[in-house]
């Protein structure tokens, strides 16, 4: 149980804990690309520790009128990379036919 503790490594629901939020709001940022940066270890998603308290410190505020803007523009810049993402997809898919 002590390597567990000192393992740097979390899984989405331990990562959750750490930031006290839900398994699903994180699932959700993740998608959105708003949410602080995890890995894949074969397959499964994982946070860093210190990934985790970097990107709370990034999106602290110190009024709610500045966490909303801070959000609006974090979630407009990740869906113009998705967008980005969707359409060179479609590029690639359309070059192989």
């Amino acid at each position: 149980m002590e390597e567990l503790n000192r393992n740097p490594f979390l899984t989405v629901r331990e990562a959750g804990d750490y930031l006290r939020l839900k398994k699903r709001t994180l699932d959700n940022m993740r998608w959105m690309g708003t949410g602080p940066s995890f890995r894949k270890h074969g397959g499964r998603i994982f946070y860093h520790k210190d990934e985790l308290k970097e990107w709370s410190l990034e999106t602290r505020a110190k009024s709610t009128s500045q966490f909303r803007l801070t959000a609006v523009i974090a979630t407009t810049a990740s869906l113009s990379k998705r967008i980005r993402m969707i359409s060179n997809e479609k590029e690639r898919s359309c070059g192989q036919s």
